[in-house]
């Protein structure tokens, strides 16, 4: 806050980064990220789940649900609307919160991860910004690669029913 350097100290019952001179303690805020579980009934009648390719690291060319990032003013649920419709061209609307995830990926970027399922309202399919392609999977079909652990254990809830 005032330009001198900080430096560890105990703070709040941890050590966190703290000023020597004006005293500022800096509180590091966790990275949110959602995922939306968006489903829809094919001609068969079978349940498909949404996915996406990631057109970057981490996970680049890997499979996952749609997801990204939190801004700092954006309630969780429009993100996970803005996500979905950046990556899939789909607009959704989200209808129910499924966990939070604390840290999911060992080398993940976010510390919490949102999961909401979704249901379709509009746009249509194309992939988008950090998603090189969008399709749809039934329960029965072989998965391609899949880039986050949370996106794995999303997957496998949604196979066996539990979402």
């Amino acid at each position: 806050r005032c330009g001198a350097q900080t430096r560890m100290e105990l703070r709040f019952g941890r050590l966190r980064p703290s000023c020597p001179q004006c005293g500022h303690t800096v509180f590091i805020d966790p990275k949110v990220a959602v995922c939306a579980c968006v489903t829809r009934m094919n001609s068969s009648g079978e349940r498909e789940l949404l996915l996406i390719q990631r057109a970057n690291d981490p996970g680049r060319g890997k499979w996952s649900v749609p997801a990204g990032f939190v801004e700092p003013d954006e309630d969780p649920r429009r993100a996970a609307e803005r996500e979905t419709f950046e990556e899939t061209g789909l607009i959704v609307s989200t209808d129910r919160l499924v966990d939070i995830l604390h840290r999911p990926d060992p080398d993940g970027l976010a510390d919490l991860v949102i999961l909401y399922t979704a249901e379709i309202v509009g746009g249509e399919l194309r992939a988008g910004d950090d998603a090189e392609a969008a399709a749809w999977f039934s329960r029965n079909d072989p998965l391609p690669e899949i880039a986050f652990r949370s996106a794995e254990l999303f997957i496998g809830w949604w196979k066996a029913g539990k979402i």
